[in-house]
């Protein structure tokens, strides 16, 4: 199982395999687009005050866009238009192109955000944040789209993100939509994608990392090695690759590179207790049950409030056949969870006790 970095998660999804489209294609507003902005807003507006709150209404509201919320996959500014619903940087890229064509200051901004990973099957996908900063004469504020909105205030708060230039916002885009076709199982198609991300942006960490991740997926462990370390000497956060750094150096066969990083990685977050969920996870999709069960040990010593960590200790635990630990494990996540997954816990420790032949008075 290979991880991969994104400005937005997505759903798997069919995918035309065609070329990837030129930058200027990708923020492209459609005329019909440029028609009703000038209409709704810049015919009604002449500060740029005005503008900017016209032109968020505009994407929400009924009665314009009626921009809503979807994690599928990352679109083109015209494709935005059409579906009228996107992720994060869908929203980014359409807002950035409307707000230039209203004449206002808008950049790209990269949001730190606490680290999350979905599995997708043979993929795991950490989901990142992407949102627009804004100069006016008289304001300097964020416009965030989640649909969340206590979330999107406090994303939208300045320290929490840093202002990047649009090569590499775009450099985003490309990587997204190449993940997506690897997610589809179209990693031949996914490198054109790729190369484009590098050559707007050279040393993008993430752009590094998926390429390693589609070398491998298509059975070239040098290439994908050479792309790995690349991204390693990026800027960035260098966790997925070296997670992926440890799974090909096993895969390889080379036990001694495998340990050199996951000693790194081990260094990186040690008082993460989600990160080290994460990794018990990994662990034990890859039928690593031992070392799954010391990452999801390290998780609940972190946290003993979170009802899945006591539950995926208890899930190795019991296939390592420990089963009077696995019991209190789950006991565990039993009296730590929301009313809502009491039922679902006390069900999993009814089947516990009907297979057990260690079953604890």
């Amino acid at each position: 199982m290979e991880w991969i970095t994104n400005a937005a998660l997505f759903l798997v999804i069919s995918l035309q395999a065609g070329a990837p489209p030129e930058p200027g294609e990708v923020l492209s507003l459609p005329p019909d687009l440029v028609k009703l902005a000038d209409e709704k807003i810049a015919a009604r507006a002449q500060s740029p005050e005005r503008r900017l709150d016209l032109l968020i209404d505009f994407i929400a509201d009924s009665n314009g866009l009626n921009f809503s919320y979807r994690s599928d996959p990352t679109h083109t500014v015209g494709e935005t238009f059409d579906q009228s619903e996107g992720n994060c940087l869908s929203y980014t890229l359409m807002f950035m192109s409307l707000a230039r064509q209203l004449d206002l200051n808008v950049y790209p901004r990269e949001v730190r955000v606490p680290p999350a990973w979905q599995d997708r099957g043979q993929t795991v996908f950490e989901v990142g944040h992407v949102n627009v900063g804004v100069e006016t004469p008289s304001r300097h504020t964020t416009v965030d789209f989640d649909p969340d909105l206590l979330r999107s205030q406090r994303l939208a708060a300045s320290w929490r993100g840093q202002r990047i230039s649009e090569n590499r916002a775009l450099a985003h885009f490309y990587n997204n939509r190449a993940a997506e076709l690897l997610a589809d199982n179209a990693p031949w198609v996914a490198r054109a994608w790729l190369d484009q991300a590098l050559e707007l942006e050279p040393d993008f960490l993430p752009a590094l990392n998926t390429y390693g991740v589609v070398e491998r997926r298509l059975g070239n462990p040098d290439l994908a090695l050479e792309r790995f370390r690349q991204a390693l000497n990026a800027e960035g956060d260098i966790t997925n690759t070296l997670i992926n750094l440890v799974s090909l150096s096993r895969s390889q066969g080379d036990a001694q590179a495998a340990d050199r990083y996951r000693q790194q990685l081990e260094s990186l977050r040690p008082d993460d207790p989600w990160f080290q969920w994460a990794l018990g996870q990994h662990e034990e999709n890859a039928g690593r049950l031992i070392d799954a069960a010391r990452y999801y040990r390290r998780a609940v010593g972190l946290s003993r409030s979170e009802p899945r960590f006591h539950a995926g200790l208890a899930r190795v635990l019991f296939e390592l056949g420990d089963t009077a630990n696995a019991f209190q494990a789950l006991a565990l996540a039993l009296q730590s969870s929301p009313p809502s997954a009491r039922d679902q816990y006390q069900a999993k420790l009814e089947q516990l006790k009907k297979v057990s032949s260690d079953w604890p008075e």
